[in-house]
């Protein structure tokens, strides 16, 4: 008889892709985006941490932040949209790429990619 084991491990991870780690970006934006990949949405990848959040999880502070995500969007790996209500600005959207350029390979050719 097979014996079964119950794991009560909390495993957690976020997807780095290789192109990003073997990019030219810093090591602190290789690691904000980490930090972004964590709170991404699964299918839509897209999250809205505060900045301090951000900052705390990475490590880092809020401009050594702002830098990072100045670099990230620049290389291409994340795009940042203001979220504002009519109480003033909420913390950013930020959505990353996980295909370099923003296309992906298909059976059928390249096909663009939204994220």
């Amino acid at each position: 008889m097979v014996e079964v084991h119950e794991v009560t491990a909390d495993l957690k991870f976020s997807i780095i892709p290789d192109w990003v780690v073997d990019s030219d970006l810093s090591h602190k934006a290789v690691r904000v985006y980490a930090v972004l990949a964590r709170y991404a949405d699964n299918e839509t990848l897209a999250a809205w941490p505060a900045r301090a959040t951000i900052a705390a999880k990475a490590r880092s502070t809020v401009k050594s932040v702002d830098r990072a995500i100045a670099e990230l969007i620049k290389a291409g790996a994340v795009s940042k949209e203001l979220r504002r209500d009519e109480s003033g600005q909420h913390s950013n959207l930020y959505t990353l790429r996980r295909v370099e350029g923003g296309t992906k390979k298909t059976l059928g050719g390249d096909k663009n990619d939204i994220g």
